[in-house]
């Protein structure tokens, strides 16, 4: 069954990443662009990790995951370890505390998918195969990535404003769909 796309602000929220290797280190990158508090768990981390870690911009923990302790107030936890079992079971222990969770690889393990995105300051997209082909995502991401407008986030702005401006409604549709068209495609 396909996931619903939804958007929701990471801002000043508590995530947890069980894993500290590459792929954790790609949800690590991507997260950041959201601006949440990140805690990181894991036995070995990658040098991304560490330097992250040794800045103060996220928190590392140098261990297993320990269950309960580990997720109590997280609002967002992402498992990026190759067990299984450990992810069945920080699936689980999610599920009962109502804490949204996405086991990377392991779409039965999840309770949201972590697209494929595209960050241009405010304009955001995400891709999604529902977990079931990745692959699929991050091609179309990165074909979607060579098309899409380079000034697509200064028209955003622009919007933005006419869109808070007190111009009269039927004088603001002209002016918007005006803006809009300056956006500058590649295809």
């Amino acid at each position: 069954m396909a996931f619903f796309p939804m958007f929701i602000s990471l801002q000043e929220k508590e995530v947890l990443v069980v894993g500290g290797g590459q792929v954790a280190s790609r949800k690590i990158k991507t997260l950041l662009l959201f601006k949440p508090r990140i805690t990181v768990v894991a036995k070995q981390s990658t040098a991304f990790v560490e330097k992250l870690a040794s800045s103060g911009v996220i928190t590392l923990h140098k261990r297993s995951f320990s269950s309960n302790e580990d997720i109590k107030n997280k609002d967002i936890v992402i498992v990026a370890a190759d067990d299984i079992k450990l992810q069945q079971s920080i699936f689980e222990l999610c599920l009962k505390e109502k804490i949204p969770v996405n086991c990377v690889d392991s779409p039965k393990y999840c309770t949201f998918i972590f697209p494929s995105v595209i960050v241009r300051e405010n304009f955001v997209t995400g891709i999604s195969t529902s977990g079931r082909a990745p692959l699929v995502s991050k091609t179309v991401r990165k074909f979607l990535e060579k098309i899409l407008p380079k000034n697509i986030k200064d028209v955003v702005n622009n919007v933005e404003l006419i869109r808070n401006s007190s111009l009269k409604k039927t004088k603001k549709e002209k002016v918007l769909e005006e803006a809009v068209e300056k956006l500058k495609w590649h295809c």
